[in-house]
């Protein structure tokens, strides 16, 4: 599946970032679901987890993680505008775009802090993560 990015200035410009179904589905075995819509906010925390983590260890591209991000963004963390999950897999789904374009490199710094948040502050396994942002 492709996760297709348009700029909202200048709509012939379209970056194509693709993560295999295979990738994906390697990801939801880990956390025990078979597809993104079915994931619950603590099971969707533990998969981003590990995907930060995979990138952190060069195993995954930072378009594999801003697609990680999209996906996990619009099947589960919308839903939770109050989680740790909301901001960082808003910030990573926006990585593809920012890397590539020159007017919005000043938001790439935020973006990874936001991610690297979320990171420092789940515990895998526990449903911490489902903490609202408000309650820290």
């Amino acid at each position: 599946m492709r996760k297709i990015i348009k700029a909202w200035w200048d709509t012939r410009k379209i970056i194509k970032t693709k993560i295999t179904d295979a990738c994906k589905q390697k990801y939801l075995r880990k956390v025990e679901a078979r597809s993104f819509d079915e994931l619950t906010l603590p099971k969707a925390d533990n998969l981003f987890w590990l995907v930060i983590g995979d990138f952190k260890k060069g195993k995954l591209s930072s378009d594999d993680l801003s697609c990680f991000g999209f996906f996990l963004f619009h099947a589960v963390a919308k839903h939770h505008p109050s989680s740790f999950l909301f901001n960082a897999t808003l910030s990573a789904s926006e990585l593809s775009f920012a890397m590539r374009n020159p007017a919005v490199y000043r938001n790439i710094k935020k973006y990874f802090e936001d991610i690297d948040n979320f990171y420092e502050k789940h515990t895998p396994g526990v449903c911490r993560t489902s903490l609202l942002m408000e309650e820290v």
